[in-house]
């Protein structure tokens, strides 16, 4: 069983893992780090990558992580789930769409994938993410939280073949009447489409509402 390893998470055998992903330097000289769980089954198989609070006031998505990683079982699993519910760390603890620390720079993240190592604040933090995103995930589900409560959709990434053929399914499977495509082209520097430019199937999931707005049946 090959070790899988994000930041200071090492899964080397079945098991749930917890650790931190250093991204970025704020000026003061702290390290932002992210939050990561790794989940790993008794039996090898397919790598899940998931992440939530691209955009650091839809929480919605992260309780979602939260919840789906407490219903996990190692020992009937096959494959991995490897999850950052925390994605843009900075904005969530200010409340914020994006970060306090970004000013006229490109601060939305949904933007700024695959990111740049010599970047601005955003884009070195969406550099680190992605490169331990593409060196694991097979596939990929980037969660949202839309701005009504009774936001339902999901958006695939439509690059062609089996790339397009894994994300339909996989949103299909997620339950949503309303199952959209992205064509090439379209959302560019989002995480999805960065991703399924790799080869990795991949969707964005939008549901809920922003801040007290979603119900429990929306994170359940």
């Amino acid at each position: 069983m090959k070790t899988i390893q994000v930041g200071s998470a090492v899964a080397d055998k079945p098991g749930r893992y917890e650790g931190k992903l250093p991204v970025v330097w704020l000026r003061d000289g702290t390290r932002v780090e992210l939050p990561v769980v790794i989940i790993r089954g008794e039996r090898d198989g397919p790598v899940l990558w998931m992440h939530g609070c691209v955009h650091g006031d839809e929480y919605c998505g992260a309780l979602n992580i939260h919840a789906f990683l407490r219903s996990l079982k190692p020992e009937e699993m096959s494959g991995t789930v490897i999850a950052l519910p925390l994605l843009n760390l900075t904005a969530s603890q200010a409340y914020r769409r994006m970060s306090p620390y970004e000013g006229f720079n490109n601060g939305d993240m949904n933007r700024c994938f695959p990111g740049k190592s010599d970047g601005g604040f955003t884009e070195q933090a969406a550099y680190v993410v992605y490169q331990a995103l593409k060196q694991h995930a097979t596939h990929f589900i980037d969660f949202h939280t839309a701005f009504t409560a009774d936001t339902r959709w999901a958006l695939y990434a439509d690059t062609g073949g089996e790339v397009s053929a894994g994300g339909l399914a996989m949103a299909r499977a997620f339950g949503y009447a309303h199952t959209l495509p992205t064509p090439v082209g379209t959302l560019n520097g989002s995480a999805m489409m960065s991703a399924a430019a790799d080869g990795i199937p991949s969707y964005i999931i939008e549901a809920g509402g922003i801040s007290t707005s979603y119900p429990e049946e929306t994170i359940g």
